[in-house]
């Protein structure tokens, strides 16, 4: 993937401020790795409405809400998912201190984290 998920990552900071953490293959590409993905994953609080945060993405240039998906870019483009849990019991609330901030932008600090 070229710039896309660095461009994505600012759209949904702008819009989401603190309310997310970057997950997933574009999360490990923002700390230095070469992996490859195709998709950008958040992790928002359990209490979100996702409909409303894929309404308010959805609004916002480079966002397309397509069949249910929401997606950025044109040509290229990139899936967003949207997860109030990941890999089974991870919550945006139990991260707690576990994060890193690159920029403005909110990982998890894997070496912290018992999965």
């Amino acid at each position: 993937m070229s710039s896309k998920p660095g461009n994505i990552q600012a759209c949904i900071q702008k819009c989401l401020g603190d309310r997310f953490v970057l997950i997933g293959g574009a999360a490990m590409q923002l700390l230095g790795s070469n992996r490859t993905t195709n998709d950008v994953d958040i992790l928002v609080s359990t209490k979100e409405n996702i409909s409303s945060l894929v309404s308010l993405l959805a609004g916002q240039q480079g966002f397309s809400n397509i069949g249910g998906e929401l997606h950025f870019g044109d040509g290229e483009t990139v899936t967003l998912d949207i997860l109030t849990t990941a890999v089974y019991t991870v919550t945006l609330e139990n991260l707690g201190p576990n994060l890193l901030s690159v920029g403005r932008i909110r990982v998890p600090n894997l070496d912290k984290i018992a999965l």
